[in-house]
């Protein structure tokens, strides 16, 4: 056999293999944007920084924590939220992402049961935007789900 047969083999091989990976690539239906309107977000950034900020300059404390024994995330705002979202962000993938608004009670306090939802295991960001009649305010939390079920808040 000669060279040039050899050559073309492989060329033929090669170009085969990258035609492959094209089609495979092309047939992918699980890719996600970390955010659809990444771009819109990233110009607003300063608004959220200044929202960092407010919540510093709170004279009421802002308090999430986790309730083991009911499987619910407690967050105390400041009495006076008039309104607000709370996003639960999967940046592994964007499906699992959802929002829930706030509904602070008299006491500032909102609970969010975690029974009903299937948070999957992992890295979750926890981001809470609210606002009272004079100012806006944004935390960001960190949310680590362990393999047993544990959750682990981080600031």
């Amino acid at each position: 056999m000669s060279w040039r047969y050899k050559i073309t083999g492989v060329i033929v091989v090669f170009v085969s293999f990258i035609m492959f990976l094209v089609v495979k690539a092309m047939q992918q239906d699980d890719i996600h944007l970390v955010a659809k309107d990444y771009y819109k977000q990233e110009i607003e950034y300063q608004n959220e920084i200044n929202k960092l900020r407010n919540v510093q300059d709170l004279k009421e404390s802002f308090d999430l924590e986790y309730v083991a024994e009911y499987q619910m995330f407690r967050v105390k705002f400041p009495k006076n939220v008039t309104k607000g979202k709370i996003t639960f962000f999967r940046p592994a993938d964007a499906r699992k992402d959802f929002k829930i608004p706030v509904e602070a009670g008299q006491d500032g306090v909102q609970l969010i049961p975690l029974k009903d939802r299937k948070m999957d295991k992992g890295f979750w960001r926890l981001k809470i935007d609210w606002q009272d009649a004079q100012k806006k305010y944004y935390v960001e939390k960190r949310i680590v789900i362990g393999k047993n079920g544990q959750v682990e808040i981080q600031s």
